[in-house]
């Protein structure tokens, strides 16, 4: 997979996620245009990441496109941990207006 994620813990965050992003889809002016949300698989934690392109604050439904992006966390020498906004793998979008779900392969090294 890569440096920061196994197989086996993409798909369970994957499960996780979908919950995440349900809930985030539902309640449209509870979660606002982004919300984070940690998990945790086989003792790490991860960043959950679903956000609105654009939120029209006037329609009662999301109508733009949602992106959900999964985020390893660093943990510093307190237990402290903060999220590492540059390293992420985007795991699903879902476009309201035409009900599509786009589903993104995790990143494999093709050469192993």
């Amino acid at each position: 997979m890569n440096d920061w994620i196994t197989d086996e813990e993409y798909t369970e965050a994957y499960k996780q996620a979908e919950a995440i992003a349900n809930n985030f889809m539902s309640n449209k002016f509870l979660e606002g245009e982004e919300t984070w949300e940690e998990i945790w698989v086989n003792g790490k934690a991860f960043d959950i990441n679903c956000y609105e392109e654009e939120m029209d604050m006037d329609a009662d439904e999301r109508t733009t496109p949602v992106h959900v992006a999964i985020h390893p966390t660093i943990e510093d020498g307190n237990g402290f941990r903060s999220t590492d906004g540059e390293t992420y793998e985007r795991l699903f979008s879902y476009y309201p207006a035409t009900g599509l779900t786009v589903n993104y392969e995790n990143e494999e090294d093709d050469d192993e």
